[in-house]
């Protein structure tokens, strides 16, 4: 669902428009930063639907906007208004398409009728999973948006995946690292970096009953596995398990590495 901070308005009130809008009705009322897939749909499922949303300074021409949307030639499977201001005190009035490749070209035309009672055509946008901000055109909403509901999937997983990571890497490790498409990469120096898959975060009990490892041996003194556990530092625990490298800390997490090929630093 759709959630905003409930706060007062900021922002004068707009004019409600009683006949429809005309050219430029909204004029300075909608900002030209546009979220993609930053939002929960309000029905369905979040491969299967892609989330807009822009930002009025009130809540009226929010409602305009809106209807306009709705009513429109352009279809979409929903829209609807925020139900209170952002922290800015903007209202988001939300409009929901269907995850496919016909996306970036229906919302462009939909943009192109919105520019007529805005007096807009400089949009720039954000969008999950890179959400960096890059002007809006047919081609960057291809490039940057995921159009397709499996790639979707995997895109939501690995993101989840190195959120998780990120949080379980809450102390310093010996050596610097980042993480990048799914892979940790830790540094062994003079620029180079030694990476691995992150294939799971979760307690060191679920970890092993999901990758069923609690009756296989575990090597804690090999090469690797000695020169990771310098890597990594005195506050976590690294042991090689079957195909997996698992590394625990002291509060009972764990995440389960798989080696890939060694890199230069990024």
């Amino acid at each position: 669902m759709h959630q905003n901070q409930q706060k007062q308005s900021r922002q004068p009130a707009h004019r409600q428009l009683k006949e429809g809008l005309r050219e430029h009705d909204l004029r300075e009322t909608i900002l030209k930063e546009i979220s993609v897939d930053l939002f929960d749909p309000k029905a369905g499922n979040e491969e299967d639907v892609i989330v807009v949303a822009l930002e009025c300074v009130d809540e009226n021409p929010a409602k305009d906007l809106e209807e306009f949307i709705r009513t429109g030639p352009i279809d979409t499977i929903d829209s609807d208004v925020s139900p209170g201001p952002n922290e800015d005190g903007h209202y988001m009035v939300f409009a929901e398409f269907e995850r496919n490749k016909a996306f970036p070209v229906n919302f462009v035309k939909l943009l192109n009728d919105i520019k007529h009672v805005v007096k807009n055509n400089e949009w720039k946008f954000k969008s999950y999973p890179n959400k960096n901000l890059v002007d809006l055109t047919p081609e960057s909403l291809l490039q940057e948006v995921v159009t397709d509901p499996v790639e979707y999937q995997t895109a939501r997983e690995m993101h989840n995946s190195q959120n998780a990571a990120e949080s379980f890497l809450t102390k310093d490790l010996s050596r610097s690292h980042y993480i990048s498409e799914g892979k940790l990469f830790i540094s062994t120096g003079q620029g180079r970096y030694v990476s691995y898959l992150i294939d799971s975060v979760d307690t060191e009990a679920n970890i092993y009953e999901a990758k069923q490892l609690r009756n296989k041996p575990i090597r804690f003194d090999n090469a690797r596995v000695l020169r990771l556990q310098k890597m990594f530092g005195p506050s976590y625990n690294v042991n090689n398990v079957d195909e997996y490298i698992v590394v625990t800390n002291s509060h009972g997490n764990a995440m389960a590495l798989k080696p890939v090929a060694t890199a230069q630093a990024g």
